[in-house]
């Protein structure tokens, strides 16, 4: 597997996966981000599987929604390293569902720093779960 890649083994599909997400998952805001999570029992091909949305309801046009999805990828594909080591060596799975909920287009560099705070808070859960 490539260092820096974002493959549709890492992406979270599937209806009944996703409600399960967001019916028992946890959880936190880092706005523009809102970030749930669940860890999850099943074997995956990948430690971590991650969900990306932004609403329809704030965004009409389709370009703008692509566009924002586009960049909240690339934030994560840059900055999901440490998650997946952490997850590795502690042997977890989890999934994540990263929304957008401001409602006005984002700079790219906010969108950057905002994701990497909520890899940096989502680690420090996982370490603290492991550690109880």
């Amino acid at each position: 597997m490539k260092e820096n890649s974002f493959g549709k083994n890492e992406k979270l599909t599937g209806e009944i996966r996703t409600g399960k997400l967001y019916r028992e998952g946890k959880g936190m805001i880092c706005y523009p981000l809102r970030v749930v999570y669940l860890f999850s029992n099943e074997t995956e091909k990948a430690p971590c599987r991650v969900l990306i949305s932004v609403p329809k309801k704030k965004f009409k046009k389709a370009t703008d929604r692509n566009r924002i999805k586009r960049q909240m990828r690339e934030a994560y594909r840059l900055q999901k390293s440490p998650l997946l080591e952490l997850l590795q060596e502690k042997n977890l799975q989890i999934q994540i569902g990263i929304n957008f909920i401001a409602d006005k287009m984002p700079e790219y560099s906010e969108l950057f720093e905002q994701t990497g705070k909520c890899i940096d808070r989502l680690t420090e859960k996982i370490r603290k779960r492991t550690k109880a």
